[in-house]
């Protein structure tokens, strides 16, 4: 997972509870980490394909020229907030609001407030099988998936037979969606999704041939991811009505 790192920014702001402190002002520091997962810019030298860590300093130093909040952690959570928004290859903000000038007698460096926040996105899985009693091959899926860690407001849409796609010559599938909020990252998911396959048995020996049990990440928030390993969204979800039908069904239902 890629981070972009920015140490020890300085501000001046109105920040503080006293109307002395909203009437002159004083110096703030920021630490901020923001976890990034996978950047395409790691393989392409683009700027377009990153989060520009100039446009985030700029963003602080407007919050900081116009807020008058009295205390650090609802300015630390609104700052959270307007970087989240910013861009949503932004996966997680671990932010620390250090107030070196705190008005409070004694020998200190700073008093801060440190806050760290993961996005919560909504994400579609599509999951298959045609081997082994396909039914319970998705029903033990399905079990497995609600899980995983940061997983949350988990549901899943009715199971369709479906002829197989790219390879006619097998058993027809049993398919399903499911739908969640979870907090992570695209290849930690994936990770896990690849774990309860392998430990359900499933072995990939043929491309698009038959499947003890096959999920796949349809949709993660509005990522869109090129790597390797992960292409988000799928790159087959138009072609396939067996993973649509299945994600429409839950998204009349959520209506």
């Amino acid at each position: 997972m890629y981070q972009i790192i920015l140490k020890d920014l300085q501000f001046n702001s109105h920040i503080g509870v006293f109307d002395f402190e909203k009437e002159q002002g004083q110096k703030f520091a920021v630490d901020l980490i923001l976890d990034m997962g996978y950047v395409e810019a790691a393989e392409q030298d683009d700027l377009n394909k990153t989060v520009n860590y100039a446009a985030i300093f700029k963003l602080l130093e407007n919050y900081f020229a116009r807020s008058r909040v009295d205390l650090l952690e609802y300015a630390c959570g609104e700052i959270i907030q307007e970087i989240l928004e910013f861009d949503s290859r932004i996966l997680g903000v671990d932010l620390t609001l250090k107030k070196p000038q705190a008005p409070i007698e004694g020998d200190f460096a700073y008093m801060a407030v440190r806050q760290q926040r993961k996005r919560y996105n909504l994400v579609y899985l599509s999951i298959g099988s045609n081997m082994n009693d396909p039914v319970k091959q998705v029903d033990d899926a399905v079990e497995y998936l609600q899980q995983i860690p940061g997983i949350s407001h988990f549901r899943c849409s009715s199971y369709i037979a479906t002829k197989p796609w790219g390879k006619t010559d097998q058993p027809d599938f049993i398919n399903a969606a499911t739908e969640f909020i979870y907090q992570g990252t695209p290849f930690e998911l994936l990770r896990a999704c690849q774990q309860i396959e392998n430990n359900m048995g499933r072995t990939r020996v043929e491309k698009w041939g038959p499947r003890l049990i096959d999920i796949d990440i349809i949709f993660f928030g509005d990522l869109e991811i090129n790597h390797p390993e992960l292409i988000i969204p799928h790159p087959y979800f138009r072609e396939r009505d067996f993973v649509m039908d299945p994600i429409m069904e839950l998204k009349r239902q959520a209506k």
